[in-house]
C-alpha cells in the first residue's frame, strides 16, 4: 500500500500564555484517509493543541501546514481549510435542538446553502448508516442521542463543508469499549470517504478492531 498523502504538518508548534506554556513544543503529523490520535489526559492542554492546529488558539508558535498552506504566511487560507468540530466548552452541539436543526445552524455557521448543507449530511450520514451503535435521526434531540452518535455527529457536522483537516476533541468520552470502537471505525470511513485526515484527543488508545 502506497503511503497516504500527508494533510498536517506539525513542527515545533507550542501554544503560549501570559501565565506560561499552555502546549510544549509538538511535531505532528496527520494523513488523508486517517483518523491520528493524541493521547494524553485531561488538563494537558490537549484541547489548546488543536484550536492551534486549526488555527484558531492565539498565542501559537511554530510552523503549521496544510498541505503546502502555512499558518503564518496564510491565516485566512488555512483556517479555511480546518474544520472544529468539538473542543472543549468552546465548540459544542446546543442539547435542545433536533439534529435537523443542528445541520441547519452547522450551515448558517460556516456561511453554507441551507440545502447544500442537508444534502451533504445526507451523504456523509449515509458512511455510517449500517453501524447498529451509531443513530442520528433528524426529528431526535440531540441531547437524547447516545455518546456514540453525538460524537459522530459533530464530525459530520463539521465536514458540512469540505475541509481537509477536522479536528475533534475528547473523542472517547464516556464511551465504552465497544462504542469506542465503532466511534473510531466510522471516523476512519468518513476521513476516507472525504480525503481528510482527522485529528482527536482522547485519554485512551483506540481499541482493536474485532
Amino acid at each position: 500500500m502506497s503511503p497516504r498523502e500527508t494533510v498536517l504538518r506539525a513542527r515545533g508548534v507550542r501554544v503560549k500564555a501570559p501565565g506560561g506554556t499552555v502546549v510544549p513544543a509538538t511535531d505532528l503529523d496527520a494523513a488523508a484517509g486517517e483518523v491520528t490520535l493524541v493521547v494524553a489526559p485531561k488538563g494537558s492542554g490537549r484541547t489548546s493543541l488543536l484550536l492551534a492546529l486549526a488555527g484558531r488558539m492565539s498565542g501559537t508558535e511554530g510552523d503549521l501546514r496544510i498541505g503546502e498552506v502555512s499558518l503564518a504566511h496564510d491565516r485566512r487560507h488555512y483556517r479555511q481549510l480546518a474544520s472544529v468540530a468539538r473542543a472543549g466548552v468552546f465548540v459544542d452541539l446546543e442539547p435542545q435542538l433536533l439534529v435537523r436543526e443542528a445541520v441547519v445552524e452547522r450551515t448558517l455557521t460556516d456561511n453554507l446553502k441551507t440545502v447544500a448543507g442537508e444534502w451533504r449530511f445526507a451523504q456523509l450520514a449515509l458512511e455510517v448508516r449500517d453501524d447498529p451503535l451509531i443513530s442520528m435521526p433528524g426529528d431526535a434531540l440531540v441531547d437524547s442521542l447516545d455518546e456514540a452518535s453525538t460524537t459522530v455527529l459533530t464530525a459530520i457536522l463539521a465536514m458540512l463543508r469540505p475541509a481537509r483537516l477536522v479536528v475533534l476533541d475528547d473523542v472517547d468520552a464516556r464511551l465504552t469499549v465497544d462504542q469506542w470502537r465503532s466511534v473510531h471505525a466510522a471516523l476512519t470511513r468518513l476521513a476516507r470517504h472525504e480525503n481528510c485526515a482527522i485529528v482527536c484527543t482522547s485519554s485512551t488508545p483506540a481499541p482493536q478492531e474485532t
